[in-house]
């Protein structure tokens, strides 16, 4: 993957008669896209087990994030 693309998973929020998706400053700062440039979105529905997995490895990292920092050093 090259630095001017990611892979996010968001939820939908509702907006209007709609949904929209939501991306943090970071986020486009990291590809190097600013609010107002162009950028190809692909939409694609996601097994609901990803919740529970980003859950899981968000209190993991809680819990070992200071291991895992020292053991990428």
């Amino acid at each position: 993957m090259s630095n001017r693309q990611m892979t996010l998973i968001r939820n939908v929020a509702a907006h209007g008669t709609g949904g929209m998706v939501q991306f943090h400053k970071e986020e486009l700062r990291a590809i190097s896209a600013d609010v107002g440039l162009p950028v190809r979105v692909t939409i694609e529905a996601v097994d609901n087990n990803y919740e529970t997995t980003a859950e899981a490895a968000k209190r993991m990292r809680g819990r070992f994030g200071r291991t895992l920092e020292l053991l990428t050093k």
